[in-house]
């Protein structure tokens, strides 16, 4: 009897085992091709709210930079023509608190020609990030983000332009969509118009499917228009 009930540990043991095995093949292969997915819905995150609620530089994520727009061909040259390298930006030390305004060097919009890459929600804030390529699947790639919406608690000004965008964005993805789980999103060429941001609270090549990571940690955020293009 207590034998039995040891192979019986034993194999349901190796069976857990090569579950998790399997699991983390499948995450360190995952491609823009074959990116796990969960279900819309997500422990308490309600996929119908998209109000903001995030604190790390909120005041920076909801506003639009006031400085001028400059339009670009590609995010080659966009990456070229940044206002400062990483590893000055990172000397700067800007804070992360919730009232952290953008620096001199992120007042800035761009618009630029790119591809949709992939996508994903983030519970944390209820951003879409977004992974842009200078083609349709290849590197070059640099984040933009679709972001949640200011409230009462937050200067407003932005609130028509950012549901606008919101509404652009997800009539694309023919509704909400709700998944932490990264999105493949065919290399639909667009035009991106938003803000210059940089994250300071993720490395360059952290943020993004493995192998499709920017280089940078330079962002557009909020992103203000999208103009989808012929393919």
């Amino acid at each position: 009897m207590k034998r039995t009930h040891l192979l019986t540990s034993i194999v349901i043991c190796l069976t857990l085992w090569t579950s998790a095995v399997a699991q983390q093949d499948v995450l360190r292969n995952s491609t823009a091709d074959n990116l796990p997915l969960i279900s819309p819905k997500s422990g308490d995150f309600d996929c119908d709210i998209a109000d903001f609620t995030g604190t790390k530089r909120r005041a920076c994520k909801i506003s639009i930079g006031s400085g001028d727009t400059v339009d670009y061909k590609s995010l080659d040259d966009l990456l070229a023509d940044l206002p400062k390298s990483d590893k000055e930006m990172q000397k700067m030390h800007i804070p992360d608190g919730k009232e952290s305004e953008r620096t001199e060097f992120e007042v800035g919009n761009v618009r630029v020609k790119a591809f949709l890459y992939v996508c994903k929600r983030e519970h944390g804030d209820n951003d879409y990030h977004i992974i842009l390529s200078n083609s349709p699947s290849k590197s070059p790639y640099m984040n933009a983000e679709c972001s949640g919406f200011p409230t009462d608690e937050d200067d407003k000004s932005s609130l028509k332009v950012l549901t606008k965008v919101r509404k652009q964005f997800e009539d694309f993805m023919e509704g909400t969509y709700c998944s932490e789980k990264w999105k493949d999103l065919d290399g639909t060429p667009v035009q991106i118009t938003g803000s210059l941001f940089y994250d300071v609270d993720h490395k360059p090549g952290v943020v993004g499917p493995q192998g499709h990571r920017p280089t940078t940690s330079w962002e557009i955020h909020p992103i203000t228009n999208i103009k989808f293009l012929d393919k």
